[in-house]
This record gives structure tokens, sequence and C-alpha cells, in this order.
């Protein structure tokens, strides 16, 4: 597991890249939001879904 901090105001594109590169490789994100966590994948990886 591997936590990746984005700030809304100021968004590193760095991490951004990464985040995406996990998403390409059928991983998955959580992030928050205003009630709850979400859940983020590829839709097109099975091994995401």
């Amino acid at each position: 597991m591997k936590i990746i901090k984005i700030h809304a105001e100021s968004p590193e594109q760095e991490k951004i890249e990464t985040v995406l590169e996990i998403l390409r490789q059928g991983g998955t994100v959580v992030y928050p939001t205003d009630t709850v966590y979400g859940l983020g994948a590829n839709i097109f990886q099975e091994k995401a879904v």
C-alpha cells in the first residue's frame, strides 16, 4: 500500500502521474469525499474490478 497525498488547492503533477500509472496497471485508489471514502479503479482492467 502506498499513501499519496494530493492537495486540491495545489496538486502536484508528479503525484497525479503516479496515481494514473497505478490505475493503468490495474490498481485501485481510495479517496475522501465529503461524507465517505470513494474507491477508484480502471473499469477496463479486469483485475481491478
